[in-house]
Parts: structure tokens; C-alpha cells; sequence
């Protein structure tokens, strides 16, 4: 036998000062969410609109077939890999890299069209550069941080190198060659042919 369904829930008086209040959705007069947006544009987007650019929503990213690509590698830069790499090899290649971090030059180019944009008076248009500086003052940083302890690893990998004796990967010249056993070894050869 099914059970009776159980009655329905009397609704609750609502007070008269709650009853005053708009809903949301409910009523024309409703206050409005956030800062009043002005009608009006500011000084530098008028400047921007005189001079036809985009604002963000509306400018779309230019295409990387349209980006003039900044020379590669010259003529047999890599040809130098091919042939003996010793450790002062690698560390020499490393320090360049380090200057390279050390020196942001792509920061300072970037801040450089920062700069540009202010005088043109339409900084306040491209808020994304802010943000692609502070990334790269981190990633370069971080990159740089790791550089620095990689340096430190590699000089105390030559250290041990050049303490060790006999023939070690990375090593060539003098630098790898087996010291000769003292004594006479004209005596061993001449044994050795009797044999």
C-alpha cells in the first residue's frame, strides 16, 4: 500500500520591509553592479582611435608568417659540435649563456616599446606587455639561477678531471694520456718476441 504523500509545507509570512526589497531579476529599478561605465572615451583612447588601433577585444595577434624571423644560426656555427668538445668547450658556451640571461636584452627592448607607447600617450592600451616583461624577468631569472648552479656542477666536474688519472670522456690530449709505468720497457719487448 502506497504511503500518503506527506503535506505540503505552509509558506512563511514574510515581513513587510522584506517583502520591499527587489529580487534579483525582479523590478526596473535595480542598482547597478559595479562602476558606472562613462559614455565618454578617455584621452588615451581617443588618441588610440585617431591613430587606428584596436582595442584589446577587438585587435587579433598577427601571424607568425608575418613576424620577420631574426637570423638564425650562421654558416657552420654548429660544425664546431661535430669535432673534440672538451670540458672548457662546454664551459665557455655555458658563460655565454649566462651573459645572455644576465643581460635581458629582450626585457630591455620590450621596456624600450614600453617607453614608445607612453609618449605616443597609449600605454594604458596594451595592458599585456606589463604582464609579458614580469614573465620574462621571471623565467630569465629562474633560467639564470639554474645556469649559475650548472657552472658550479661543471667546475667541479673539471676538478675532479683533472685529478683523475687515465682516459676519461671529455678529455683529450695530454690531459687523458695513461702515464707510462716506470722501469725499463725494452726488457718486456724483448720477451715478448721470444714468445
Amino acid at each position: 500500500m502506497p504511503a500518503e504523500p506527506a503535506p505540503a509545507p505552509e509558506a512563511a509570512e514574510v515581513s513587510p520591509v522584506a517583502a520591499e526589497v527587489p529580487t534579483p531579476g525582479e523590478g526596473a529599478e535595480m542598482a547597478p553592479e559595479g562602476p558606472p561605465v562613462p559614455d565618454e572615451p578617455s584621452e588615451a583612447e581617443a588618441r588610440a582611435d585617431a591613430m587606428g588601433v584596436k582595442k584589446n577585444d577587438e585587435a587579433e595577434s598577427v601571424p607568425l608568417e608575418k613576424i620577420t624571423p631574426v637570423p638564425g644560426a650562421a654558416e657552420g656555427e654548429y660544425a664546431g659540435l661535430t669535432g673534440d668538445i672538451n670540458l672548457d668547450d662546454a664551459a665557455t658556451k655555458l658563460d655565454e649563456v649566462a651573459g645572455m640571461l644576465a643581460d635581458r636584452r629582450i626585457i630591455r627592448l620590450l621596456a624600450e616599446f614600453d617607453i614608445m607607447l607612453d609618449r605616443l600617450g597609449i600605454a594604458s592600451m596594451f595592458p599585456e606587455l606589463a604582464e609579458s616583461q614580469s614573465k620574462l624577468i621571471d623565467s630569465y631569472s629562474y633560467a639564470l639561477t639554474r645556469v649559475t648552479k650548472m657552472m658550479g656542477q661543471l667546475s667541479n666536474a673539471k676538478t675532479l678531471v683533472d685529478s683523475q688519472k687515465g682516459t676519461m670522456p671529455g678529455v683529450l690530449g695530454e690531459e687523458s694520456a695513461v702515464p707510462e709505468p716506470e722501469g725499463d720497457l725494452g726488457a718486456e719487448e724483448e720477451t715478448m718476441e721470444e714468445i
